[in-house]
């Protein structure tokens, strides 16, 4: 069977709003194959330290949800705010939280949910096509630079390691050093 969702919508806690429409297939056997369409009006992200972005797109799922579906389309970001941070924080682990004494059908569905790592083979999980368009507004502050860059990134591949290729364009920018302002005219971030 299918389960067709002709309109689903909901409000961003940080603000913006999310609507999605599409199918999805119930047959866990299948691995729930979806073909949702996913829309993103005047949304904000932050991580509460570093990153602070307003965005907006139109992307797709498709494929298997238990193993690999495909995330395609566009993300417009607008106003960014990356802060340097005075202290950069040291790397954490994932946590790996299991369900203790779960009934067989939750273990079932936990067993068609997780990726099989056993293989090494990198499969299942969550794979990506998307592209990233900022064509200015990207702020860099803190530490003494204050610069605002713009571009494009395309981004494929395993979401856990994703390649990126593009490029971001200096738009204007400043470094103060030791009370001396280095004033930049031109600078290119390149991925490939």
């Amino acid at each position: 069977g299918v389960a067709r969702i002709n309109r689903l919508t909901g409000n961003l806690s940080t603000r913006g709003s999310l609507s999605a429409s599409g199918t999805v297939g119930i047959n866990p056997a299948q691995g729930f194959p979806a073909d949702l369409s996913v829309k993103l009006v005047d949304g904000r992200y932050t991580d509460g330290r570093v990153v602070t972005a307003n965005l907006g797109g139109d992307l797709t799922i498709k494929g298997p949800l238990a193993s690999g579906p495909v995330i395609s389309g566009t993300i417009n970001l607008a106003k960014t705010v990356i802060t340097v941070p005075n202290k950069l924080p040291a790397s954490l682990e994932a946590l790996d939280v299991r369900h203790k004494n779960a009934p067989a059908a939750v273990r079932a569905q936990d067993k068609a949910l997780r990726p099989a790592t056993a293989s090494g083979s990198g499969g299942g999980g969550l794979n990506l096509d998307v592209t990233v368009n900022a064509p200015s507004q990207i702020f860099i502050q803190g530490r003494g630079v204050d610069a605002e860059l713009g571009g494009s990134l395309r981004l494929t591949g395993p979401a856990s390691s994703p390649q990126a290729v593009g490029t971001f364009d200096l738009q204007r920018g400043r470094l103060t050093i030791l009370a001396k302002r280095l004033t930049f005219t031109e600078g290119t971030v390149g991925f490939s």
